[in-house]
């Protein structure tokens, strides 16, 4: 009997892993996972069918979550990861920063069978989050009051700003608890339009693995609607991502060809939708 109950769970298999925010996929220079981030696992079998997630302190390591655990080797040590949520098809986790770096092997284990798949560990790699959480589009940035910046709440030249995500770099202490929110000193650089911004933090949040960049936006940037950010770390670039960004005393930032009005932006936010349409021709 209970070989006939084991037979009934699909055994886990893997299909990638990367950033939790960034998610560039394997292959790609700067698609490893930095120690003491967050990483997202892809497959099927790798947890039950309705997703359960980390709900209080400390998080689930060793006992796993809903039957699901997770562990990293690399160059012969082993760290069992702490658990944030649990789903068939995906595996969230925090990378643990005493994790070595260079390329190893993650395990992900659900009701007694497993599945392995190639791991890169980094020093630092930052995944930047964004709003459609795909890792590409707008990023999840926001004011001093953790309003989000949006087409109708732009950023502006010389405001200060947070921008969000995991893969600053390891931390000390444990993991399974809520962090103390310190500065890692990593050197991290922002550019918005390809120009450096003046950063002013750049360490852990509250929350395990989640870090947060403060940055001043540069002053003299032409902005938009989809103004472009990219953050290096330790000589490693993550995802581009965009913002949008207006001049001062602007409620609306401005789009390439008009279509993104004031009135239009405004409609957008009333209804939840906005169909638009352009032509260019070029001779």
């Amino acid at each position: 009997i209970l070989g006939c109950g084991a037979g009934l769970y699909a055994a886990p298999a893997i299909t990638g892993v990367t950033n939790a925010a960034g998610t560039l996929p394997p292959g790609l220079p700067n698609s490893g996972v930095a120690q003491g981030a967050v990483f997202a696992v892809y497959g099927s079998g790798l947890g039950p069918a309705t997703l359960q997630q980390a709900t209080s302190f400390p998080l689930p390591r060793a006992q796993g979550l809903a039957g699901t655990t997770v562990s990293v080797t690399v160059n012969g040590v082993t760290e069992t990861c702490p658990m944030i949520y649990t789903v068939a098809t995906q595996v969230a986790a925090l990378l643990p920063s005493a994790t070595p770096v260079g390329t190893g092997t993650l395990t992900v284990s659900w009701q007694g069978a497993s599945a392995s798949i190639a791991i890169l560990v980094l020093a630092a790699g930052f995944g930047t989050s964004t709003l459609n959480e795909a890792g590409n589009g707008p990023a999840a940035v926001t004011d001093l009051f953790y309003n989000p910046i949006t087409m109708v709440n732009p950023a502006h030249p010389g405001e200060n700003l947070i921008l969000w995500g995991t893969g600053l770099g390891a931390v000390s202490g444990d993991e399974t608890m809520p962090p103390v929110p310190v500065d890692l000193g990593t050197g991290v650089q922002v550019f918005i339009e390809n120009q450096p911004a003046v950063v002013l933090y750049g360490g852990r949040s509250a929350d395990p693995g989640l870090d947060q960049i403060n940055f001043t936006v540069p002053a003299g940037i032409t902005g938009g609607c989809k103004t472009s950010i990219a953050v290096l770390v330790k000589g490693v670039v993550g995802n581009i991502t965009t913002m949008a960004v207006a001049p001062a005393g602007q409620k609306t930032c401005n789009d390439t060809f008009g279509v993104l009005t004031t009135a239009n932006l405004q409609k957008a936010v009333a209804t939840g939708s906005l169909n638009v349409g352009a032509v260019g021709l070029t001779h």
